[in-house]
């Protein structure tokens, strides 16, 4: 059950030449923070994700941590619905790494995957792909894989339960599904 890793850049020519930021590094921080290309809310979510800080809304960090702030996030379905753990913590990948991953199925949620919290939404494999993250403010991201019949987003800005796909055992990047579910990862902005 292999998953892919994926990464966001972004980029910008200086003196005749491409400078790219990779997400989790400080050159895409420092891009994010100055691009036009950038609407206000994708900035000010990717920033705060980028510094791990908590926004207005949020509830504030205790003094003196830089600690991402997961407050609020919900399951990848709607309140007072559920899904059936299908595969218990795992590695992003399936094989190595910190346990960051649970798979579900099941349940009364109809199938529907909803993001975990509102944010930023990217579709990790283009149109019609499985895969989706969500960078949330104040230093989480999360990734939704497998999926099918998905909502294209391209820097979108979301609201928490927006509606990202079917479960499904779509590998549009990799990996393998045995099974329709949707493979749920926390991420937080650092490579590691």
């Amino acid at each position: 059950h292999g998953e892919p890793e994926g990464w966001l850049y972004i980029a910008h020519r200086k003196d005749g030449q491409w400078i790219s930021g990779l997400e989790g590094d400080r050159e895409f921080a420092d891009h994010v923070a100055r691009s036009p290309l950038v609407g206000k809310a994708e900035r000010r979510t990717m920033t705060a994700y980028a510094q791990r800080k908590a926004t207005p809304q949020q509830a504030t960090p205790s003094v003196g941590t830089t600690a991402a702030n997961t407050n609020g996030l919900l399951l990848p379905w709607m309140p007072d619905y559920y899904m059936t753990l299908t595969g218990g913590a795992h590695s992003h990948t399936g094989s190595t790494g910190y346990w960051s991953s649970l798979d579900f199925a099941g349940g009364n949620a109809s199938g529907r995957v909803r993001s975990s919290r509102e944010g930023t939404a990217t579709s990790m494999c283009g149109a019609g792909g499985g895969w989706t993250r969500v960078i949330h403010p104040g230093g989480f991201s999360t990734d939704y894989y497998h999926m099918w019949n998905t909502t294209y987003y391209n820097g979108t800005s979301i609201a928490r339960s927006a509606l990202l796909g079917t479960i499904g055992t779509d590998t549009c990047a990799g990996g393998a599904a045995t099974g329709a579910h949707v493979h749920w990862s926390l991420r937080t902005y650092d490579a590691n």
